[in-house]
């Protein structure tokens, strides 16, 4: 799914315009990237977690130093 998805989703559903959609899948975007950043994790309570589970990052996160970096 793209950014540009979820903002013309977001302008049909809401009638709003291109420019204004595109702010808030932007904003919605780094908001879920921060969140995964910070706990390895996100949720949408109601939504994600009824239907999908719960989004999380790579169960075995590379370790600083580690062979590949």
């Amino acid at each position: 799914m793209t950014k540009a998805f979820i903002a013309e989703t977001i302008q049909q559903s809401a009638e709003i315009t291109a420019v204004a959609a595109h702010k808030v899948a932007g904003t919605l975007v780094d908001a879920i990237v921060a969140e995964m950043k910070k706990s390895g994790k996100f949720t949408l309570p109601g939504f994600l977690a009824d239907h999908f589970g719960r989004i999380a990052g790579p169960r075995n996160r590379q370790r600083e130093g580690d062979p590949g970096e």
